[in-house]
């Protein structure tokens, strides 16, 4: 089952979606689980994308002309960049997605970890950013 991440918003009127599958509901996942998660952004391929996990949410990251990257800057959201799909290219369609494994870390127990995804333009250039999807750890 697919659970929705929040629509985000850019320079267009255009929103999109980024999804999340495997996490159970209420938005809990055990240490060790799978995440995977899928982008789309119709009319918007070949553009990259970086997702981004932090234990926290606040501040954000302000990005000029959009709205903040709701992460804080943790060791999570310099580790995410490390984990393999969580930096990609849109297809010619606008899709795109990856997984990484949650790391079977003791002090993640009872923790909250937030993702995001920042969408980036052929020069490099911020141009969409998803809401906070955010799940709770346990053993």
């Amino acid at each position: 089952m697919l659970l929705p991440c929040g629509s985000g918003s850019g320079s267009s009127s255009t929103t999109w979606v980024m999804r999340w599958d495997d996490i159970r509901s209420p938005m809990e996942s055990p240490l060790g689980a799978k995440w995977n998660f899928s982008l789309d952004l119709p009319g918007h391929g070949n553009q990259f994308y970086l997702t981004f996990l932090s234990e926290g949410a606040v501040p954000g990251i302000p990005i000029p002309g959009l709205p903040d990257l709701p992460l804080a800057p943790t060791r999570f959201f310099f580790r995410s960049l490390g984990f393999p799909g969580m930096v990609g290219v849109l297809d010619g369609s606008g899709k795109g997605g990856g997984g990484f494994q949650v790391p079977r870390e003791p002090t993640l127990r009872g923790l909250y970890l937030h993702a995001a995804a920042l969408v980036l333009d052929g020069r490099l250039l911020p141009t969409y950013v998803t809401g906070r999807r955010s799940t709770y750890f346990y053993w």
